[in-house]
């Protein structure tokens, strides 16, 4: 098991924190110390998120804008109907290589809204990665939106109204 260097210290504290792992010690220590203790087994944790790349902080500028335009040339291909002679796309395994490598990003909200209108629109079932920390969020976001579902309300009683 080795933990991925894109994750910082930050990033680690924070995972054993949701783990509800003690984390005052380990607050003193460096990232290098740290990932020794996690890695020698002096701290007993199911390491998986951590040693795949922490999705949003191993892009560069140029790789972000890279994705973000795949991402519009996908939604576009959608938009006009999944006709692949309209689009910069060559055919649909084009499509399908792009959709996927793109799917990895799933933390940047256009990758997800490009995936989604392209297994809606195609009969491909590509899924997203998404980091345990903004699923969280995503989670959050929709249980909020569920709950500020407009109501009717119905009062009764005797009411004056004067004008």
């Amino acid at each position: 098991m080795k933990i991925h260097e894109s994750h910082s210290k930050r990033d680690i504290l924070n995972y054993l924190e949701k783990n509800r792992i003690n984390i005052s010690s380990l607050e003193k220590l460096n990232k290098r110390t740290l990932i020794n203790k996690i890695e020698n087994d002096e701290i007993d944790i199911n390491v998986d998120y951590l040693t795949d790349k922490n999705q949003m902080k191993s892009l560069s500028v140029k790789d972000r804008n890279d994705i973000m335009m795949t991402c519009k040339e996908i939604i576009s291909l959608c938009n006009n109907g999944f006709n692949i002679k309209k689009s910069l796309f060559k055919n649909e395994e084009h499509v399908k290589k792009n959709a996927e490598y793109i799917a990895d990003y799933g933390d940047i909200p256009s990758v997800r809204r490009a995936i989604r209108i392209l297994n809606q629109n195609s009969n491909f079932k590509i899924k997203c990665k998404i980091s345990p920390d903004v699923q969280e969020l995503l989670n959050k976001k929709k249980k909020i939106k569920e709950q500020s579902v407009p109501s009717f309300h119905i009062k009764y009683g005797s009411f004056k109204l004067e004008f």
